[in-house]
Parts: structure tokens; C-alpha cells; sequence
């Protein structure tokens, strides 16, 4: 039987964006309001540091100021100083327990550290305190992501201590580009016509995969090609957040894992902020083309450190972005590894994280029902099933791959009942899939069948045409 191809999802989250303070409580004197208002227009400038200082003097001069408080506490967790923000945010929240603006940033400030219980408790009160508030939907989808990472978590068997992060990098299943596959193609789909696209992003995707590449580079090579059939790896940009699996996040990477390596990976990069839809910041961006090409190319769990880009939550900072050491040891480890560094994917561990309507997560939720009821027998399920999911996106590889090898199962059983009718209509449908496929060992499968079946029907011409195809392919 043609074993069905896992399609593994893989994904960066993003932080909730900071809210800042509306200023209406009461303030102690002229001077202390001037402060504030001078510190956010500072901030609105983008001139962090400077609005910090603002803030700092307008909280000297009224220390239990509520607008002082979160305004300080969420610059500087733009400025990525999550430490110092943090007893900010705490008092603020201890002090005014009805400012939602601190409950949200200290959830913010919990999670750069890795506190996901306390960030849960805090994304939780915001929601208490501003039910309408027009960021809800996604501290809920936020909230989703954080419980099951937080389920995640509870397997992780490595720490952050160590130089590498490798046994939670590959706690769903070992397995890498092979190594007669490099180096490795990459597609940048055209995105002029996408909405806030730059061509400068594609620079930075270009240096990303540079990055890597120096991670292991007797390991590690990439070409770029002009054609997504030729491709290892494409990159796709979009400004359409239901693309996403998941509204909380700027980008994921899927993977089509084999017994042979990867089969190739797929990489959806939004064109703004996740939360926000803002302009995208190049650190920013970096940092998320910098974590998704680490997931493509094998590193399917996360870092438990905030500090590692493989860490699975991004900061809304625009500070520098680059591979942490630990990053650099864990790419190597991985694919200096002797012998074969493949183990089978643990299906119960895929991270399939996402917002329950959402296009993305659908399609990875029908292909992962589809292949368990293919598993199971239960081939006009996992058909209806796979047909639903290529309808949300008709030129998915992974989908079309398990299609086909659907379509070779039922062409093997119907063979063995003898009802040649049906079983050479399958394999016609299921030869130009597997065709597609830089792993032919499921196409080898379906020719040597398909050359069987003629041979059966008295078409020897036909079955030595076949036969010619397969042995082509040794």
C-alpha cells in the first residue's frame, strides 16, 4: 500500500501588539501632563528611547501615574527590554487593576520569557476588561495558540541551558533535506501585484537562507530557480490574513515529510503585522523569514529560549534579528548527524495550531483527517476529505501528493479484486501525481502494478511502454 505523505505545519507566533494608555485619569500637576503628551508624540515618531525618558520623568514626578505606567511598560517592550518592563507592567496592574492596556503588555512581557501560565492569566483578565475591544479576536486566537504550545511544552525534552535546542527540535520526528538533494531550489513566487509587498523583502529572505546556509555550510547549499515545479522551497507572500493558519501569526512554513527526507516545504509570509496589519519593520520581518526557513529545512519544534530566533513566539520589537548560537549548533547537529538522521513523524506531536475558521488551519485539519481515515480503510472519507481541502487551495503539493496516494491504494485493492476497470482508472489518476514527486518510491509502486494489470489484459505493447518508465527511474 502507498503510504499518505503527513503535511506538518509549522508556525511562528506573534505577540499581541502593546496598547497604550488614553490619558484620561486624573494627573497631579501641569508638568506631569506635558510629560505624557510629549512622550507620545515621541512614540508616535518612533523615537522610543526618547519617549522612554518622557515617561520616566512624568512617573518621578507621580509615581502611581496610570498612563505613565503603561506607556513606559509598552515602549520598552518595543525597545525588546522585556526585563525592565516587566515589574513596570506588574505594578501598574497591582495599582490599577482595571488598565487592560497593562494586562495585555504584561502578557506580552510574561511570554519573551517564557511564562505562558502567567501569560495566559493576563490575556485572559484583558479579555474580562475590554470585551469589545478591537483586538479581542486576536488575543483569543492568541490564547488558543499559547494552550496548545503550553500542551507542547509539556513533552519538550531538552532545556535552555545547553548549546543546542536539538531534542525539541525534533521531538515530532527526525528528519532533513537529504543530501543528494542539494543544493536545495528556491522559488520567490512574484508578489508585485501584493498589497504592501516591497522588493526589498525578498532581500531579506535572500540573506536569511545565506544565514543558514552558514550554519552548515559542508551540509547546507541553495540555488534560486524560476518555476515552482522545480522548486525545494517556495516562498509565498500574501496580505490576506485567512491564508494564515492562524490570525495571530506572520508567517508558516509547510512541510511535506518522507521516509527518504523532505519532500519539499512551503513558506507563506504575510505582507504586514500579524496583529495590527501595520507596516512591517525589516528586523521584524527578518525575524520571522529567519524562523520559518529554520522549520522548512527541519527544526519542526521550538527553542524553549526567548533569546533563539527558533524560539516559537516573535516580540512586536523592531530590534536587530539574528541566529543565536544555539541556532547555528542546533541547524549543524541536525544535519551533521551519521548515519540516517531520519526518524518517522509522530503524528500526535504535529503542531497543527491555528483559529478554528480559518482557511489554513481547515486545510491542515481535512488533510490530517483524511489521512487517518485512509489509515483506517476509510477511502471515500479520506477522499471527500482531501478533494474538500484542495478546494481551499488547488496547487497545494502536499494535498495533491496524498491525493495520489489515495488514488494508489484504491488502484492496488481494486487490482487484487480483479476489477481491472477501476483499478487502471485509479492508477491514470494517481501516475501524473506521483510523477511530481522527487521521492518516485510510490511511483515505482503504481508503474510496476500498472504494467501487471496490462500484462493481466493481454496489452503487452502498453505494459512494455510502462515498463520502459519504470526503468527509467532505476
Amino acid at each position: 500500500m502507498a503510504r499518505v505523505l503527513a503535511l506538518l505545519t509549522v508556525v511562528l507566533l506573534n505577540t499581541v501588539p502593546s496598547v497604550f494608555a488614553q490619558h484620561t485619569e486624573a494627573v497631579s500637576d501641569r508638568e506631569t501632563y506635558d510629560l505624557l503628551n510629549a512622550g507620545s508624540q515621541l512614540l508616535q515618531q518612533n523615537k522610543l528611547e526618547e519617549a522612554c525618558e518622557k515617561f520616566r520623568q512624568a512617573l518621578a514626578r507621580d509615581p502611581k501615574n496610570q498612563g505613565a505606567e503603561v506607556d513606559l511598560g509598552g515602549t520598552l517592550i518595543k525597545l525588546g527590554k522585556f526585563d525592565e518592563a516587566q515589574p513596570i507592567l506588574i505594578k501598574a496592574t497591582e495599582e490599577h487593576p482595571a488598565a487592560f492596556e497593562a494586562w495585555l503588555d504584561l502578557a506580552t512581557s510574561y511570554q519573551s520569557t517564557g511564562k505562558i501560565s502567567e501569560s495566559l492569566k493576563c490575556l485572559r483578565q484583558f479579555l474580562k476588561l475590554a470585551p469589545h475591544h478591537e483586538l479581542v479576536p486576536k488575543v483569543k486566537s492568541m490564547i488558543a495558540l499559547l494552550e496548545e504550545d503550553q500542551q507542547r511544552r509539556g513533552t519538550m525534552t531538552g532545556n535552555d541551558q545547553g548549546e543546542d535546542y536539538l531534542a525539541d527540535a525534533v521531538q515530532s520526528g527526525t528528519i532533513r533535506f537529504a543530501k543528494e538533494r542539494m543544493p536545495l531550489k528556491i522559488y520567490l513566487v512574484p508578489a508585485t501585484n501584493v498589497p504592501f509587498y516591497k522588493p526589498e523583502f525578498d532581500d531579506i529572505v535572500r540573506h536569511a537562507f545565506i544565514d543558514w546556509q552558514a550554519t552548515a555550510p559542508d551540509y547546507l547549499s541553495f540555488a534560486y530557480v524560476n518555476s515552482a515545479d522545480d522548486a525545494d522551497i517556495t516562498i509565498t507572500w500574501t496580505n490576506d490574513p485567512s491564508k494564515m493558519v492562524s490570525s495571530a501569526e506572520g508567517g508558516h512554513a509547510l512541510v511535506v515529510p518522507a521516509a527518504s527526507g523532505i519532500l519539499k516545504s512551503d513558506i507563506t509570509l504575510l505582507t504586514t503585522q500579524a496583529t495590527t496589519h501595520a507596516e512591517l519593520g525589516s528586523n521584524h520581518l527578518r525575524h520571522v523569514v529567519l524562523h520559518e526557513i529554520g522549520h522548512s529545512l527541519g527544526i519542526f519544534g521550538h527553542s524553549p529560549r526567548a533569546g533563539d530566533i527558533m524560539y516559537g513566539i516573535v516580540m512586536p520589537t523592531d530590534v536587530v534579528s539574528n541566529l543565536s548560537d544555539r541556532d547555528k549548533h542546533t541547524m549543524l547537529a541536525l544535519y551533521s548527524a551519521t548515519g540516517t538522521a531520519v526518524r518517522p513523524m509522530d503524528n500526535h506531536k504535529m503542531i497543527t495550531q491555528g483559529d478554528a475558521n480559518s482557511p489554513g488551519f481547515r486545510l491542515v485539519r481535512l488533510n490530517n483527517e483524511a489521512g487517518e481515515a485512509m489509515k483506517a480503510g476509510r477511502f471515500t472519507e479520506a477522499q471527500d476529505k482531501f478533494q474538500q481541502a484542495l478546494k481551499l487551495d488547488p496547487t497545494n503539493f502536499a494535498l495533491k501528493q496524498n491525493l495520489g496516494a489515495l488514488y494508489c491504494n484504491l488502484a492496488n485493492l481494486s487490482y487484487m479484486k480483479r476489477d481491472f476497470v477501476a483499478a487502471e482508472g485509479y492508477f491514470k489518476k494517481a501516475i501524473p501525481i506521483m510523477q511530481q514527486s522527487p521521492d518516485k518510491s510510490n511511483l515505482k509502486i503504481v508503474l510496476h502494478n500498472y504494467a501487471a494489470l496490462l500484462r493481466m489484459t493481454n496489452r503487452a505493447a502498453e505494459a512494455g511502454a510502462v515498463e520502459t518508465q519504470l526503468g527509467a527511474l532505476k
